[in-house]
């Protein structure tokens, strides 16, 4: 079980979530599970707690998260493993896996500078040769020309 000061601390590591972020999110999500009145009774605001919501406080802030769409589940389980590096690639945030083959792995990523999806692909050190980066280009070239309805260009 991850203790829910050591997640913040992934998270703020990261770099995914800057601590004004993150402590605004968690003001609102406290805030959420204080009781309000109703109608001059208190009633609880959320339901109950379940038994994991209460022995697990960073994974349910992990799921409040992904939930609210800052975080994906991919980089909530590399937080909850311990893991701080590997989500940004120069301008683009990794936002999960999408496959791997032969040549390297493609990545769901985010261009920060345009707030655009793209597919990111990351070639392995082994196939940075000459060569390989020929066949590389050739498969931008080639994928350039794909006039498809399910293909977006930039």
């Amino acid at each position: 079980m991850v203790r829910l000061k050591d997640f913040e601390d992934n998270l703020l590591q990261s770099g995914l979530i800057t601590a004004e972020v993150l402590n605004r999110f968690a003001a609102g999500w406290n805030a959420d599970a204080e009781d309000s009145t109703v109608g001059g009774e208190k009633s609880p605001a959320r339901p109950v707690r379940s038994k994991t919501e209460v022995e697990e406080p960073a994974i349910q802030l992990a799921q409040n998260l992904v939930k609210a769409k800052l975080l994906t589940t991919y980089q909530v389980r590399q937080l909850l493993k311990g893991v701080t590096k590997g989500f940004f690639l120069g301008p683009y945030r990794i936002l999960q896996p999408l496959g791997q083959g032969g040549s390297g792995r493609v990545y769901q990523a985010l261009d920060t500078r345009t707030e655009r999806n793209v597919a990111l692909k990351v070639l392995t050190s082994q196939n940075c040769g000459q060569d390989q980066l020929e066949r590389f280009q050739h498969e931008i070239d080639l994928s350039r020309r794909v006039c498809h309805s399910k293909v977006v260009h930039c």
